[in-house]
């Protein structure tokens, strides 16, 4: 009798500096040390069971929920959402379907499983481009990596927003401190004509509209990926100063874990 093949995987990657970044740390603040272990286990459930998704439904709440002391189906929900809205997971199609995956799960699914995407992922559930009959050679190298992504809000359940809008929801333009029109950077390469400073960079603010904004952890990813000042100010435009959810959040977790693997970070997350 032939031998069932198993779809999940035996083992998934996971950072060493998991716990410290950003978007962990917040989710941990929020609701408390607990919440790194149900992180894991819902990397742990996604990877074992289909291998690159999870549908959450009620039952799975409760089963994530019965492997912590005193920790209810509630408690799992909220770090959850919290981790869609930080861009771990696509929120397109964690809204629409109750499903929890991204862009980078797929993709080291894929790897790991060195067959081609178009034969391994659900069309309805991919958020990499179509596949090339051919397997990704690394997991987080830009040829991997699209130039529009297919996360994004709009696109695929986030799968356009984010643009990706995900790991995200990108919100529109509101304008700058410069009172330039909504969205003009967005009609010009990141290396435009007139090129910017960092004096300008630090004489932007974000417009007091009442959207939730990280704006100084944005300044702080940016520099710290070293990326030339015309294109932080054209990400700061593209991104509506930091406007929580944006797929660029998504894009800094990827840069990390890419171990400066991705040469071009600017232009990659310009592509989000």
């Amino acid at each position: 009798m032939a031998r069932i093949k198993k779809r999940g995987l035996d083992y998934f990657p996971l950072d060493t500096d998991f716990m410290h970044h950003r978007v962990v740390r917040r989710i941990m603040k929020r609701e408390g040390d607990r919440a790194l272990g149900i992180l894991v286990a819902l990397f742990s459930y996604i990877y074992a069971d289909e291998g690159y998704y999870l549908e959450l439904d009620g039952n799975c709440l409760e089963d994530l929920a019965a492997n912590f002391y005193d920790c209810t189906a509630d408690d799992v929900r909220r770090v959850v959402e919290a981790a869609v809205e930080g861009g771990l997971f696509d929120d397109g199609l964690y809204a629409s379907r109750r499903v929890l995956t991204s862009a980078h799960i797929q993709q080291q699914y894929v790897f790991i499983k060195k067959q081609a995407k178009d034969k391994l992922l659900r069309p309805d559930l991919r958020l990499l481009p179509a596949a090339d009959n051919a397997p990704d050679d690394d997991p987080a190298t830009p040829a991997d990596l699209p130039e529009k992504s297919p996360q994004s809000k709009g696109k695929h359940s986030t799968a356009n927003e984010t643009k990706e809008n995900l790991p995200s929801t990108a919100s529109g333009d509101s304008g700058t401190a410069t009172g330039e029109a909504p969205g003009e950077d967005d009609k010009r390469s990141a290396h435009s004509r007139h090129a910017r400073t960092a004096a300008d960079i630090d004489a932007l603010a974000p417009p007091a509209d009442g959207l939730k904004r990280n704006y100084e952890g944005l300044l702080e990813n940016l520099r710290r990926f070293r990326i030339p000042p015309d294109e932080q100010y054209a990400i700061i435009r593209r991104t509506n100063y930091g406007v929580i959810g944006h797929p660029v959040w998504r894009g800094f977790f990827t840069l990390r874990e890419a171990g400066g693997k991705i040469k071009l970070p600017g232009r990659y997350l310009l592509s989000l």
